[in-house]
Order: C-alpha cells, then sequence, then structure tokens
C-alpha cells in the first residue's frame, strides 16, 4: 500500500503553493531559533530552508 501511494503523482505546486509552504517554513525557522534564543539572520533562515538544520542548532 505504502509503495503504491508513493509512485502517484503529487499534484502540481503553482508558484504560489511554493511560495506559502516557503513563507511557513521560514516563519518556523524563525520561531524555533527564537524558542532557544539564538540571534538568527536572514541569510541563517535561507540556508536552513535550503539544506535543513546546521549543526548548530540541532
Amino acid at each position: 500500500k505504502y509503495k503504491m501511494a508513493r509512485q502517484q503523482k503529487p499534484p502540481e505546486l503553482t508558484a504560489d503553493d511554493m511560495y506559502r509552504a516557503n513563507q511557513r517554513l521560514k516563519e518556523k525557522a524563525i520561531e524555533k531559533l527564537r524558542i532557544q534564543g539564538k540571534p538568527i539572520s536572514e541569510e541563517e533562515i535561507l540556508r536552513q530552508i535550503l539544506f535543513g538544520e546546521p549543526e548548530a542548532y540541532r
């Protein structure tokens, strides 16, 4: 069952969907780092979104 689901094509993402998803990711990243009390730069946020969490924040 799981394999079948994975082979299905996901719905096409529009630019709008991508934008909204990125905004949410950015907000979550900022929120997470604020909770941890770490200073966060725009560059670091983008890096997190693109490459996942840097080691320092794990």
